[in-house]
């Protein structure tokens, strides 16, 4: 094992290749021979051997969080490569489960559960993401989205204040301006699906403050005086 280890890391392929497999088939269960083995055959497009190989360092190490350096993660970029949407969230849920300070993990998972309609999970797995790291604008933009997805409108636009707040907390000389005012423009397009044109076009005028040159800010005043009409 200890031959292969050195030649994966001086990056000659074939060699790590032909003892790490040597050490693998004398039986040797080391989580590194499994996962270098895993990574060996990913780059390769040896796609069985490298889920195999995977399986194997999860069974030797059951319990690791590295992301960086992880079977569940490389699982799950094959799985995403392949479409294996399903097979992903698998593999990150398990990940999930076993590293308790991943937000990222959660923020991807909930991305993947919006995609699928999934809005009750989404909203579940960024309630955690954001108990990890409370304080940026992203988590709660995604969570009001989720409440959207779920017809919950009312507690779309508390998240999205609070994702203004935080936003505005780090807007040095207006470099946030216009990512603000399209955070605004979203909260206009929640009040329309609530049919409260006034409140729409307040959101879409404190876009328009923000940030005058927001095309979309314009969009949706011609939409907003259609609709009146």
């Amino acid at each position: 094992a200890a031959l292969g280890y050195l030649a994966h890391g001086a990056g000659k392929k074939d060699d790590a290749l032909k003892h790490l497999e040597a050490a693998a088939k004398g039986g040797v269960a080391y989580y590194g021979v499994h996962l270098r083995l895993g990574n060996l055959y990913q780059a390769a497009k040896k796609t069985t051997e490298a889920v195999a190989a995977y399986e194997s360092a999860k069974k030797a190490y059951p319990n690791r969080a590295d992301k960086g350096n992880n079977p569940y993660f490389f699982l799950a970029q094959m799985h995403e490569a392949a479409g294996q949407t399903d097979a992903q969230i698998a593999e990150l849920d398990a990940l999930r489960a076993i590293d308790q300070d991943d937000s990222d993990v959660r923020k991807k998972l909930a991305e993947l559960y919006a995609k699928q309609g999934k809005h009750d999970l989404a909203l579940k797995v960024l309630r955690e993401a954001n108990e990890v790291h409370p304080l940026g604008d992203e988590v709660h933009v995604r969570l009001a989205q989720a409440h959207r997805g779920l017809g919950q409108h009312d507690e779309a636009l508390v998240e999205y204040e609070v994702a203004i707040a935080a936003a505005q907390a780090v807007n040095k000389r207006g470099s946030m301006d216009e990512k603000i005012g399209n955070y605004y423009c979203d909260m206009a397009e929640i009040a329309l699906d609530k049919k409260d044109l006034d409140e729409a076009e307040r959101y879409v005028d404190d876009a328009l403050y923000l940030f005058p040159k927001l095309e979309r800010g314009d969009q949706l005043h011609q939409k907003i005086a259609k609709l009146r009409k």
